[in-house]
């Protein structure tokens, strides 16, 4: 017969702990608040950070580049009423929408207000 030694554990043994200390308990609990916290404000945040500037960026760009594409149409329909009246009326739609910014409520606002 083998003897087993105390404190070696044979091979497929597992290792339960179990105590009845509540503060066991709350030392685990803060340690595992504190590690969840570290991973959100280290990992996901700056994550998240990182794709709305990317996508507000791309936001203001379309916004000038619709800015520029209306006034060379402006400058180009300067005798034709109802198109300068067309025009007004997507440069103000653009420019609700630019001030919306993400605000899909808002964007949804401007979209009613100006387009025919």
């Amino acid at each position: 017969m083998r003897r087993r030694c105390p404190g070696r554990r044979q091979k497929g043994e597992r290792v339960v702990v179990f105590t009845n200390s509540w503060k066991v308990w709350l030392i685990g609990l803060v340690l595992s608040l504190a590690v969840t916290l570290i991973i959100v404000f280290a990992v996901v945040k700056p994550a998240l950070d990182d794709a709305n500037d990317t996508a507000n960026n791309a936001l203001n760009q379309g916004f000038g580049q619709s800015q520029q594409a209306l006034d060379q149409a402006k400058s180009e329909t300067s005798g034709n009423k109802q198109a300068q009246q067309e025009l007004n009326q997507a440069d103000q739609l653009i420019k609700c929408m630019d001030a919306a910014g993400t605000d899909t409520t808002a964007i949804q606002a401007c979209q009613a207000k100006y387009q025919p």
